[in-house]
C-alpha cells in the first residue's frame, strides 16, 4: 500500500532540481557596472543607475534565496509525505486476524 498517499518522488525531485538550477543561475548574474556620468549624459542619470544596480543585486539575491529555500522545502515536504504515507499504510493495512470475512452474518 506504500505510495498511495505520498507525493510523486520523481516530480518532487525534478521540481527541487529545477529550483536549485534557478538559484544557481541567479547567483551567477551580475548587474552591469555604472559607466559614469560621461556616457550617461548627466550625474542624475548616473546616480539613478547606481540605485537601480544596487536594487537589482538585492532582488537577484532575494530570488536566489527564495528558489533555494523553496527547493529545500519541496524536499522536506516530500520526505514528510513519505513518512506519513508509511504511517498511514500501517494503520490501514489489512489484518486478517482482526477482520474475518467469514464471521459476518447476513
Amino acid at each position: 500500500m506504500a505510495g498511495v498517499f505520498a507525493m510523486n518522488d520523481d516530480e518532487m525531485n525534478s521540481l527541487s532540481g529545477r529550483l536549485y538550477d534557478v538559484s544557481w543561475a541567479l547567483d551567477e548574474l551580475d548587474m552591469p557596472a555604472n559607466p559614469g556620468s560621461g556616457p550617461m549624459g548627466s550625474l542624475g542619470l548616473s546616480n539613478s543607475l547606481d540605485t537601480f544596480i544596487s536594487e537589482g543585486d538585492r532582488r537577484i539575491d532575494t530570488w536566489s534565496s527564495w528558489a533555494s529555500n523553496t527547493a529545500d522545502a519541496v524536499g522536506m515536504a516530500s520526505r514528510q509525505s513519505q513518512r506519513t504515507d508509511d504511517s498511514w499504510s500501517r494503520l490501514f493495512s489489512w489484518d486478517s486476524d482482526t477482520f474475518q470475512t467469514g464471521d459476518m452474518e447476513d
